[in-house]
């Protein structure tokens, strides 16, 4: 079981490397909304160092080179909403 606790923190810590898409991230069962909006905070933080590096004219991974990979950013922004979003309905079910 502490593998699996590892493997949980890793795909928190290091979602690009567990995930192709911020989607993909949000569809995972095995971590909580809080896990994954961790998760995506730290996605959302790693593509805006990428974009300051990359406007600054600093080498670094082939990240926003690939037009597939241009708007990672916005992927980020959209799974974060879609995460949101979709709990807030739960919430006022709850209440009424």
């Amino acid at each position: 079981m502490p593998g699996a606790a590892l493997s949980k923190i890793d795909k928190i810590e290091h979602p690009q490397s567990h995930y192709a898409t911020p989607d993909q991230l949000i569809e995972d069962r095995d971590l909580s909304r809080e896990e994954k909006l961790d998760a995506l905070k730290i996605w959302e933080q790693d593509a805006r160092q990428m974009l300051t590096a990359s406007s600054e004219g600093m080498p670094g991974s082939e990240e926003g080179i690939d037009p597939s990979n241009h708007n990672m950013l916005g992927q980020v922004e959209r799974a974060k909403d879609k995460l949101q979003r979709s709990a807030k309905p739960a919430v006022s079910r709850r209440r009424a």
